[in-house]
């Protein structure tokens, strides 16, 4: 959920719309004072400005360019991800450390689209599956931005709005899933139809405990390395229900607590009755002071890639 006004800050939270202890009844988002803004121009290759682009912070909200393609945006002090976007144009996922005001133009090119079809092992399409295209490590200078769609009834998926580079395309529908994801080039205009063959997947449920008791609000999935993962939130009395998992051997993790139950065998469609055993783990909690002031959305940093912003 994010929310944004001109002259402010943008401010988001993320809600588990499934996790019992979450207050969705009451949430606050504070828009800051616009002390970071970045601001310039959207243009094509030619120099010219790209009308009405969009423009957001990751996670946040955002808003159009001018019909010439200039833009303002207030963004949060210190490291942003800003997503740069136009019908017709590569989406772009551009860094920015930002303290004070910057004026930064970004370039769009035209457009690359990626098209298939997704089918199961006997080559059966699998309608209305989800698919995802993720820029594979190599394009990180790049910084080309994702890209999703859903497949039709014929199992027929078309991914626009790609800048030209390497991706990596993952599908799940219910009861199926990529086993691994499938490398793709996008290139100006059409290219040939990717075939994205799904496997059968599992549904896993159980409970989670702590010392005997049920744990209420983990996140329960599978530690697994997947473009599209899932997850489930344990209930009340424990029960979680993990669907989309694959076949074989794996662990399951339960954040924030740690997982100390070792590794289940999926080796049918239903795996019921799963106990999964948790400890807390440790939490640090302080404050961020300079000249004995608190500082406001500083962001934390850990050596484990744990980070976090100092609150008001």
């Amino acid at each position: 959920v994010s929310a944004e006004a001109e002259g402010k800050t943008p401010a988001s939270v993320a809600i588990g719309t499934g996790d019992p202890t979450a207050r969705t009844e009451q949430i606050a988002l504070e828009l800051g004072a616009c002390t970071s803004r970045l601001y310039g121009a959207i243009v094509d290759a030619s120099g010219g400005g790209v009308a009405r682009a969009r423009r957001r912070v990751v996670g946040l909200g955002g808003v159009d360019a001018s019909a010439g393609g200039e833009y303002s945006l207030c963004v949060p002090m210190g490291d942003s991800q800003v997503r740069v976007e136009a019908d017709g144009y590569g989406a772009i996922d551009v860094p920015i450390h930002l303290v004070g005001e910057l004026r930064h133009d970004f370039e769009l090119v035209p457009e690359s689209v990626l098209v298939g079809i997704v089918v199961d092992a006997q080559a059966r399409a699998i309608p209305y599956a989800r698919v995802v295209a993720v820029p594979q490590q190599l394009e990180q200078p790049h910084f080309l931005g994702d890209g999703s769609t859903r497949a039709d009834a014929d199992g027929r998926f078309r991914i626009t709005n790609l800048a030209p580079g390497r991706f990596l395309l993952a599908a799940s529908a219910d009861g199926f899933g990529s086993t691994a994801p499938k490398a793709a080039i996008a290139s100006p205009g059409t290219g040939h139809e990717i075939t994205l063959v799904v496997a059968a997947h599992a549904r896993v449920s159980g409970r989670v405990l702590r010392n005997g008791q049920p744990v209420q609000g983990a996140h329960v999935n599978a530690k697994l390395a997947t473009l599209l993962a899932r997850g489930a939130y344990s209930q009340p009395d424990g029960k979680f229900v993990l669907d989309g998992v694959p076949f074989g051997k794996l662990r399951l993790g339960a954040e924030p607590y740690e997982a100390i139950t070792k590794d289940i065998v999926v080796d049918k469609p239903v795996i019921e009755d799963v106990i999964l055993e948790v400890s807390e783990l440790a939490a640090l909690r302080g404050r961020v002071l300079r000249h004995g002031k608190p500082v406001a959305d500083a962001n934390i940093q850990s050596s484990l890639g744990l980070a976090v912003r100092s609150d008001a």
